[in-house]
């Protein structure tokens, strides 16, 4: 009994060591889990962050597109067909190129944030199933949507790059620009697409000499040729800063053979002048008659010589002169009443 007394404790110790040994290893594991956990709490977290910012930017991506674009590849099955599914359609280049043009032109035609937009909820990119007569056609659909129809006579250039670009370049460029409500001449719209095509870098440079004016003898805007019409335009827009995006919005309203030149005269720094500065209307008199002089080409009037017209604002001005010095001793209001009437006259008789 003595014995099996003595040999009591060494068990219970023994025991005891490993009981607290499990207990140790029992604490380790569970930190150790506890610490797993947490570090998977973590690594969870910035997963899910991550993912938020991915889904933000993607959102904010689709939310400055500004209308849906729809890639179309109609001759999947073809040559052309597989090098623009490699080159534009896999890769989502067909719809950056797209988004790029709509950009560039927006910037010409609204400059100024509050001016009303076309409304383009849809843009259709279609790779036409066979060949086109031209790069680049544009058809209007049902609530504001519309479709380039591409030639894919395109991916068979030499340098199809630069030939896609300008096509979508020039489509963009046709979907922004109004039309008059379907009444503004063809030659007008086309020479307003080439005109914004040349300034993206394509086709031919515009003159920008700064010698020129608008009592040169440039082709007018009725011209068929697109590039003439293009050159007209930029000579109007470096002497009438803004213009190519009033004639846009002008031609949002209607359209009537006297567009072209009323946006001139918005234009004109003297265009808000009173009766309390008739002189001013003078200035504008004079201005007009330029600019009536520069349209005789479009409306088909005789064009008076260069002479003739020096005449006739010499003459303008001798008048004016005159009726001032007559009127000296008048009461002031008499001699605005008088050159007002005698401007006003003018004026209407050279704009009927």
């Amino acid at each position: 009994m003595e014995e099996q007394h003595l040999l009591q404790p060494l068990l219970s110790t023994t025991t005891t060591a490993t009981t607290d040994h499990a207990a140790s290893a029992t604490s380790f594991i569970s930190d150790n889990g506890k610490a797993f956990l947490s570090d998977l709490g973590i690594i969870f977290r910035l997963v899910l962050i991550i993912l938020i910012g991915m889904v933000s930017i993607w959102a904010n991506h689709e939310a400055s597109k500004g209308f849906a674009i729809t890639i179309i590849n109609e001759t999947a099955d073809t040559s052309p067909g597989r090098c623009f599914s490699l080159f534009y359609e896999t890769n989502d280049k067909a719809t950056r190129i797209l988004l790029n043009a709509s950009k560039f032109v927006e910037n010409i035609l609204y400059l100024d944030d509050s001016l009303p937009k076309k409304q383009v909820d849809h843009v259709i990119f279609r790779l036409a199933s066979r060949n086109l007569t031209h790069m680049v056609t544009v058809d209007y659909g049902q609530d504001n949507e519309f479709v380039l129809h591409v030639n894919p006579s395109i991916m068979q250039e030499t340098n199809f790059s630069h030939a896609m670009l300008l096509a979508v370049q020039r489509g963009m460029a046709r979907i922004w620009l109004w039309d008059g409500q379907g009444n503004a001449p063809l030659y007008l719209i086309n020479g307003m697409v080439e005109y914004i095509t040349e300034l993206a870098g394509f086709g031919t440079a515009l003159n920008s000499g700064v010698g020129d004016s608008l009592e040169s003898d440039y082709t007018c805007w009725n011209s068929k040729d697109s590039k003439a019409v293009a050159q007209f335009l930029n000579n109007c827009e470096r002497h009438r800063p803004g213009f190519i995006g009033r004639l846009n919005q002008a031609m949002r309203q209607g359209w009537h053979d006297r567009t072209v030149d009323d946006v001139l005269a918005k234009g004109h720094p003297l265009k808000n002048w009173h009766v309390s500065h008739p002189l001013l209307g003078i200035d504008l008199l004079l201005d007009k008659l330029s600019r009536r002089v520069f349209f005789t080409g479009c409306y088909q009037y005789s064009h008076p010589s260069s002479n003739s017209i020096i005449i006739l604002k010499i003459s303008l001005v001798a008048i004016a002169v005159v009726v001032v010095a007559v009127a000296a001793n008048s009461h002031p209001l008499f001699v605005n009443l008088v050159l007002t009437f005698s401007t006003s006259l003018a004026l209407s008789y050279l704009n009927p």
